[in-house]
């Protein structure tokens, strides 16, 4: 067979056929279901997590803004250090839970923060759907629509970050839905793709800042499509209505302009100096290393660069209507890639945003491989045992390690596990607790009538001395110091220097300790610090 046999063949096997280019999404329902299960039921696991303590550092902000809007109808001495979307609508939530008597009186902290994560689950599951959706519109046959939809739905930093009450999963099943209008818009799909894009990308913006770049592939995808001069008005009126969008998700609780600009102040120095065990004098190597090796997998990664690589070659009308997604997306994925790698910190939540494009370009890529390996090799039952060997490599590493994710997320936190302990075996009117670091302070929160300090060192003499009976050592709090000790020398000794204080002037009465999951191991990854694995309590 001749090189441009070969490549004809390639081009037909990714040419998309009358029924994937009138894609409907009622002939697509039960696979649409299916997606939405797969992708909400390890999220729902794990969902009461660390409850009814608040344990994550990054919830007490939405928790906050929830609370301010309650109290004072604004956001009035609460620091705006990201978009508040997700606190409005942990707002209304409780305002209708409430309402429905579902509190006695004011809804809890962990009343509100489930709320807020069950949003989360929501958003995350419902833009995995829309990735799907995406990719059948694009052309992909439904089976490799699903294995990249999978390998998305089942990201473990994906996963971990769709339970919690943060903007990440918000952001990223914003960033999905624009995935989906820019999809369509490209394809030509009619001029009520651009509404929904507009109400996508004003809302996307609205749950983090960051994420709104995906407006600029939209602008992009329109000027791809055969429609760019038709449609053109309508390209415009989505750009105003996009921001009358965005703008909207700031008034509920406005504060005037100045919090505004001193929370992106605060966010922009954040990302540039970095925090505690997140440091990088190499943010986007580590942030590139991270999302080949564990957030995406290395499989995937392979495949969508090989397809981008086969996809420059092509030829014809079909590669023509295709090339203006991969550019689309491709902008998008290195864009934002290429911002996040300007600071001097990485944690693993920033990748978030690209996974729905690199998603619809994993199918996009996965189709484009097979079809040239339809076209080169003779040998069909090869071909299935490649394809078969394909599909598991996108989704069987993920899975793994989503799986053992959930495992270690079922078991109870080790600061719960202490805080009982000491409720059951420790005398309040005679008990008094040094602890450190001083994020374990949030163990006795439901505490009463304990004496509690923190503190910043070991002196188990000067313990004695000022009365402590009992040390809690949140030796969890350090493992991001402890896992990456050649970037963290000094946080590393003064770890090794408690530890041997304590070892030295007080005995061990208990440990309490669950297994670390994957990923907690390596640099970026904020798994240990939402959920902590290790609390020793010592007795002086």
């Amino acid at each position: 067979m001749s090189a441009a046999a070969h490549e004809e063949a390639a081009d037909a096997e990714v040419r998309p056929t009358r029924a994937l280019a009138d894609f409907r999404w009622r002939p697509e329902r039960w696979w649409l279901l299916a997606i939405l299960l797969a992708a909400a039921f390890p999220r729902m696991v794990g969902l009461e997590a660390g409850l009814p303590l608040v344990l994550n550092p990054d919830e007490l902000m939405s928790l906050g803004f929830a609370r301010a809007i309650d109290v004072s109808g604004d956001l009035r001495g609460q620091p705006w250090r990201y978009p508040p979307l997700l606190g409005d609508l942990m707002y209304g939530l409780m305002v209708a839970l409430r309402g429905a008597g579902g509190c006695e009186g004011a809804c809890s902290d962990p009343q509100v923060l489930t709320l807020g994560r069950m949003v989360s689950v929501l958003a995350s599951s419902l833009g995995v759907v829309a990735v799907f959706a995406a990719s059948r519109m694009a052309g992909v046959t439904r089976g490799w629509s699903v294995l990249a939809t999978l390998a998305l739905a089942w990201s473990p930093t994906f996963v971990f970050m769709g339970r919690y009450a943060t903007p990440d999963a918000l952001a990223t099943g914003g960033v999905c839905a624009s995935v989906m209008c820019l999809v369509a818009i490209a394809r030509g799909r009619g001029r009520g793709w651009y509404v929904g894009a507009a109400f996508a990308l004003g809302i996307t913006g609205g749950a983090k800042y960051n994420a709104g770049m995906i407006a600029v592939s939209v602008v992009i995808a329109h000027f791809a499509s055969a429609q760019r001069r038709t449609w053109l008005p309508w390209m415009l009126l989505t750009a105003a209505a996009a921001f009358g969008v965005f703008v909207v998700t700031l008034l509920p609780p406005w504060a005037g302009v100045d919090p505004i600009l001193e929370g992106l102040g605060y966010e922009w120095r954040h990302y540039g100096r970095g925090h505690g065990g997140f440091a990088s004098p190499r943010a986007g190597a580590d942030a590139l290393r991270y999302l080949i090796t564990f957030t995406w997998g290395v499989v995937p990664s392979l495949v969508l660069l090989f397809g981008a690589l086969l996809e420059l070659r092509s030829r014809g009308s079909a590669a023509r209507g295709r090339r203006g997604m991969w550019l689309a997306l491709g902008v998008f994925v290195v864009g934002y890639l290429v911002m996040i790698s300007r600071g001097d910190m990485f944690v693993d939540r920033v990748l978030l945003p690209v996974l729905p494009a690199m998603a619809v370009l994993l199918a996009l890529g996965a189709q484009a491989v097979v079809g040239e390996a339809q076209g080169r090799v003779r040998d069909a039952r090869g071909v299935r045992l490649v394809t078969v060997a394909l599909g598991l490599g996108l989704v069987g590493a993920s899975a793994v390690r989503t799986a053992q994710q959930c495992s270690s997320l079922a078991v109870e936190d080790t600061r719960l596990q202490a805080q009982r302990w000491i409720a059951d075996n420790l005398d309040p009117e005679t008990t008094k607790i040094a602890v450190l670091p001083n994020s374990a302070m949030g163990l006795f929160k439901n505490l009463k009538g304990y004496d509690i300090r923190a503190v910043k060192r070991v002196s188990t003499g000067g313990f004695r001395r000022a009365g402590f009976t009992h040390v809690v050592f949140g030796i969890g709090s350090y493992q991001r110091y402890a896992r990456s000790p050649e970037r963290f020398p000094t946080q590393a000794a003064e770890v090794a220097e408690h530890q041997a204080a304590l070892a030295e002037g007080a005995k061990p009465v208990i440990t309490f300790e669950a297994p670390l999951p994957p990923g907690a191991e390596r640099f970026g990854t904020t798994t240990s610090i939402s959920h902590q694995y290790a609390v020793e309590i010592w007795g002086l």
